[in-house]
């Protein structure tokens, strides 16, 4: 136990600070222990927390360290919080109990819950005002339990997280009402690497997403209107991709369209350098494909290793495949030097490998066409080549064979 020095400041009664806890709370924002590890004496005796501060006093202040506390006591601050009276989470935290501690399996293995968790998740606003009075740890999981509660919003004071999380969800009015108090509208989610190569790799977190791209993903037009008017970034990329690309993943048309009129580039790349027609091609959507050829989407512009029509026809998107030929796509080798028809047919893909051999015929009849326009036309200039010097010399012979007058 740290016994701290007669402090003539501390003591002495301050404007707005009517009774000893919201001294101690004061004091909680000059040494960062909080009012349940706090002790005030007076003459010898423990003020309790109700007491009125009426008179100047000398005070002493004692610092409390955490108790010890078993699986049980911890176990019961959890199930306190979670549907207990707040008077008894508040008992539990005078011991002082660490409110960081999680819940002990009937094994004694460390669980996973948290008292902090356990009130956010049945929306206590009392107890979990209580527990981040106690220094409660503010962890992902926590975060994501209060994403959709405003209240417990206004507790927790993360707002980029809970914009994300709302627009993952759908919530537009939470949305707006996030963004009215303040919220990044670019805020950028992060989220651990779970892939380790080796034991010691330690897991690092990437860029996920901003809110505007998961709410393109998730389809939710009306949440993707609010952000874009907050004026969220819509060439923003993350390991989701661009907005545009996470709409076009997942064949919401609507919002690709919103996104190509404010300007959002129909090259930019997504996932392993995808771009958002190769993505649509590779699914099928076709109402995207066609979307993105009338905005002069590059036809042959798909991944770092195929094209977008090589991909529509390994998978059998037969109307797919239709709009890109007819765009001009490229029928060339893709990945393995394997031609669209190639790999059509090699996985059995019957519409999309007729559709394919005739384009290939009616391509082929339209050069050989034009290749005999061009012998034509160059057959008559040769002609015309001949003819031209005959015409030449008669004109000559006519001209002087006529007699003077």
């Amino acid at each position: 136990m740290e016994v701290l020095k007669q402090l003539p400041d501390y003591a002495r009664p301050i404007e707005g600070l009517a009774d000893v806890r919201a001294l101690k709370r004061h004091l909680q924002g000059l040494h960062g222990f909080s009012r349940f590890r706090q002790t005030l004496i007076c003459d010898g005796r423990s003020l309790d927390d109700d007491e009125r501060l009426l008179s100047p006093a000398d005070l002493q202040l004692v610092l409390l360290p955490f108790g010890p506390a078993d699986a049980e006591q911890v176990n019961a601050l959890i199930a306190a919080a979670r549907g207990g009276c707040a008077s008894d989470v508040e008992e539990m935290l005078r011991r002082p109990q660490d409110p960081n501690l999680v819940e002990r399996t009937i094994f004694g293995l460390p669980g996973f819950d948290t008292p902090l968790l356990a009130a956010v998740e049945v929306g206590d606003i009392e107890k979990t005002r209580l527990l981040l009075e106690a220094g409660a740890a503010v962890t992902e999981e926590v975060l994501e339990a209060a994403s959709l509660d405003l209240k417990l919003l206004d507790l927790l004071l993360d707002y980029g997280r809970c914009l994300y999380q709302a627009s993952a969800a759908g919530c537009a009015e939470l949305v707006r009402r996030l963004l009215e108090a303040g919220a990044d509208e670019n805020y950028l989610h992060y989220e651990d690497n779970h892939l380790k190569f080796h034991c010691t790799t330690p897991r690092r977190k990437i860029a996920i997403a901003t809110p505007l791209s998961i709410a393109a993903q998730r389809g939710h037009l009306e949440v993707v209107n609010i952000l874009m008017s907050a004026g969220a970034d819509i060439y923003e990329e993350a390991s989701m991709g661009s907005p545009l690309y996470a709409a076009c993943s997942m064949g919401h048309v609507d919002i690709a369209r919103l996104l190509l009129q404010a300007g959002a580039e129909n090259s930019s790349w997504g996932f392993a350098k995808e771009t958002p027609l190769y993505v649509a091609s590779l699914k099928g959507h076709v109402e995207v494909v066609g979307l993105l050829l009338e905005c002069r989407a590059n036809v042959h512009r798909g991944s770092s290793i195929d094209t977008p029509v090589y991909v529509a026809a390994s998978r059998g998107h037969v109307e797919t495949v239709r709009l890109l030929l007819k765009a001009g796509a490229d029928k060339r080798p893709g990945r393995t030097s394997e031609t669209p028809l190639g790999v059509a047919a090699r996985k059995g893909h019957a519409e999309v490998t007729w559709l394919l051999r005739c384009h290939a015929v009616a391509t082929s009849a339209w050069r050989l066409g034009r290749l005999v326009a061009w012998l034509t036309v160059a057959v008559t200039l040769v002609k015309v080549g001949r003819l031209f010097p005959c015409l030449l010399s008669i004109a000559r012979n006519a001209r002087w064979s006529r007699a003077p007058r």
